[in-house]
């Protein structure tokens, strides 16, 4: 993880579910997403609108610094 974020303000019937489907077109964020916003679980599976999440965003390694395998 990063410790890069976006800060993401939720419209009615939001999910952090959602939240991290739309950021990130897949599952799989969402515990991350609960560790950067403590007392986030609290406010229940639907979020109240106007709430500021904070979004870690995952940090992509440059393909060109990689090791080749082969030649």
């Amino acid at each position: 993880m990063s410790a890069l974020v976006e800060e993401v303000v939720t419209q009615e019937g939001d999910t952090v579910d959602l939240i991290a489907f739309t950021r990130f077109g897949a599952h799989g964020m969402e515990p991350a997403i609960f560790d950067a916003n403590p007392g986030l679980a609290a406010l229940g599976p639907v979020l109240p609108a106007g709430i500021v999440v904070r979004v870690p965003v995952p940090v992509v390694k440059d393909r060109a610094s990689s090791s080749r395998l082969w030649g």
